[in-house]
């Protein structure tokens, strides 16, 4: 029983770090530090002022390599993370598929999030 209790309780805590990913993305939304859709997002890139793409996982393919693309050839840390729906959910938007973090700080904390949801899903053996 205590094995169930403990592995339902590392399942919650990777819901609540996936939350936390989204929560971040949010907040940096509201402070004004997130560029919205495709067009704003390429311009954030093109003029350097993107820290972090995040990249729906079902965007279409031609959204995945153009990003991909301008992430690496720009060396811009590229999340591909989340549905459409629940990026745009975070970002108080309808069907979301890519936005670019303008802030350095948010950028990182959203990848500390991130990181450590990994680390939670490696632990569970996901």
């Amino acid at each position: 029983m205590g094995f169930t209790t403990s592995c339902g309780m590392q399942q919650r805590k990777g819901q609540d770090m996936a939350d936390k990913v989204l929560s971040m993305l949010g907040l940096a939304h509201r402070a004004g530090k997130v560029q919205i859709g495709a067009f704003l997002a390429e311009r954030a890139i093109a003029d350097g002022s993107c820290e972090l793409i995040v990249l729906a996982e079902d965007a279409a393919p031609n959204n995945h390599k153009k990003f991909s693309n301008s992430a690496k050839y720009e060396r811009i840390p590229l999340l591909v993370y989340g549905t459409k729906e629940t990026l745009a959910h975070a970002l108080g938007r309808e069907n979301t598929v890519v936005a670019g973090v303008t802030d350095k700080n948010f950028a990182k904390g959203i990848l500390e999030k991130y990181q450590a949801l990994q680390r939670i899903k490696a632990q569970m053996g996901q």
